[in-house]
């Protein structure tokens, strides 16, 4: 299955060492049984990137840095390269520091949040992804579709026993009058993770600042 999918990446001229990453990405999703954010997405991911919407060859930099933070920019590619520099420089910082964060920007989806959660296992440290994208709320519907609802993801080390992960989608409640009369609290919790999320993964990282906003490239980035 890797070698299909990344043959698949490569028909859009992903170059080969992203092919063999991004299979790599999706084939781990469905082996933890995420199918939504596994081999399914690539269909999709190649489509976008044949119609010119997706930069299959992103230039991933540092944009910002600092001793425990860091920004990097995406360059319109896919979010998981961009996640995956993140994650990386986070780590090593942390390791220094304490504690390191790190924002990205300019891409498209990033895939299951438990992907980068993850990664800071491997170092023994506590790992947190969010992400939210840029979305304009209909002044018509419930207070519950002001903000998109984002994946949130905690990965949390057990020394011997099997690490604590938590990995899934923000709070998706299907909406009524009567529902939100008998639980009003489950729906107002809801909302406020929701906004968290999409305070964390979308406002501090400039998801709606004009000049990220508006193409610079061509490319369709909305994260």
């Amino acid at each position: 299955m890797r070698a299909f999918i990344a043959g698949l990446f490569a028909q859009v001229d992903m170059p080969p060492d992203r092919c063999a990453e991004m299979a790599d990405y999706l084939v781990r999703s469905d082996l933890r049984c995420v199918f939504s954010h596994g081999t399914s997405q690539a269909p999709g991911y190649a489509r976008a990137m044949r119609e010119g919407r997706i930069n299959a060859a992103p230039d991933i930099r540092v944009v910002e840095d600092s001793p425990a933070a860091t920004v990097v920019d995406g360059d319109g590619g896919l979010g998981y390269f961009a996640c995956h520099e993140a994650m990386r420089i986070s780590i090593r910082k942390a390791l220094t520091t304490g504690t390191a964060a790190a924002t990205t920007t300019n891409h498209h989806h990033f895939g299951a949040a438990g992907t980068w959660s993850r990664c800071a296992l491997e170092s023994d440290c506590i790992g947190l992804a969010v992400s939210s994208n840029r979305f304009v709320p209909n002044p018509q519907r419930s207070v519950l579709d002001a903000v998109t609802w984002g994946p949130l993801s905690i990965a949390v080390p057990a020394g011997e026993q099997p690490p604590f992960v938590f990995d899934g989608g923000g709070f998706d409640l299907p909406y009524s009058e009567e529902r939100f009369l008998e639980a009003p609290g489950a729906f107002l919790k809801g909302l406020g993770v929701n906004v968290a999320v999409a305070i964390l993964g979308g406002l501090l990282a400039g998801v709606y600042r004009r000049e990220l906003m508006e193409s610079r490239d061509g490319w369709e980035s909305n994260q």
